[in-house]
């Protein structure tokens, strides 16, 4: 293994069930939450219906070297792909937080934010030094995202955050905006990345 080499763009996939253990109240203890996914689709693509039917192909961390399949990606089988292909550690990003940016209520994109960003520190960041975590920001709130950030990165040892790029176009912001510039005084040397699923027009 050369200690040089990092996956930039792992990812994790989310457990509601164990996110719903971290939520803060007012939400703490609603399990009717579970109902539904926390997190809305980022498109409209099955990637699990596709791999079945053969026009896709699932990550590494999707199927182990024992032919077990799921989409579960733990810090476990993390750790096992990297030593298999020599990679000394990788950057995790969240799966269905890539549809963050859809969520409509600002209070609830509050508390699944940090929710997701202890669950994913005491999951796979704590297992490991190895695996490096992209936090989630809740953007809805600008206060409250520079806060989570900050927490993100001084407490949990994040380094950076992700954003829906389309967000900031429905929001009225762009890259040169208040929000980014708002975030970016919070970064406190942390990469902020800003996750274009659609292309931004002024």
């Amino acid at each position: 293994m050369t200690d040089w080499i990092h996956c930039a763009d792992g990812h994790v996939f989310e457990r509601d069930a164990e996110i719903f253990e971290y939520l803060q109240p007012p939400f703490q203890g609603h399990r009717e939450l579970l109902r539904r996914s926390f997190f809305p689709p980022s498109d409209n693509w099955n990637r699990t219906v596709l791999a079945i039917i053969g026009n896709y192909q699932e990550g590494s961390t999707s199927q182990r070297s024992d032919g077990e399949r799921g989409e579960r990606g733990t810090a476990e089988q993390w750790l096992e792909f990297l030593d298999r292909e020599g990679i000394a550690g990788s950057v995790l990003f969240s799966t269905g937080g890539l549809g963050f940016g859809r969520v409509r209520e600002p209070e609830w994109a509050v508390a699944l934010a940090n929710a997701y960003n202890t669950w994913i520190y005491e999951k796979y960041l704590k297992v490991t030094p190895r695996l490096k975590g992209m936090a989630l920001l809740p953007v809805q709130d600008v206060g409250e995202a520079v806060k989570e950030l900050r927490r993100a990165t001084t407490e949990l040892g994040m380094v950076g955050a992700i954003v829906g790029g389309w967000l900031l176009r429905l929001l009225g912001f762009y890259s040169s905006g208040g929000l980014i510039s708002s975030i970016l005084v919070a970064t406190l040397g942390a990469v902020l990345l800003i996750w274009l699923a659609h292309k931004l027009k002024k």
